[in-house]
């Protein structure tokens, strides 16, 4: 069997879309959770998706288990 992992980069800074904000926009709210929630919420429940291995910058530590708690 086959087995379809997802891959995310979180790993940016986000400068292009900075305009004053600190956080990462992966970290950033959309419809009142991080953009990169959404990302994760999605791809636990596609069928076809068995996991997703993100790859985070080292500072972010703290800003990713907040983002990914509820699908970790």
């Amino acid at each position: 069997m086959t087995t379809t992992v997802a891959v995310i980069v979180a790993a940016g800074r986000g400068t292009r879309a900075q305009s004053g904000a600190s956080t990462p926009k992966q970290y950033r709210q959309l419809a009142g959770e991080p953009v990169l929630a959404h990302s994760l919420r999605l791809l636990t429940e596609h069928p076809q998706i068995d996991g997703a291995v993100v790859v985070i910058n080292p500072q972010d530590g703290e800003l990713y288990q907040d983002a990914s708690a509820p699908y970790s």
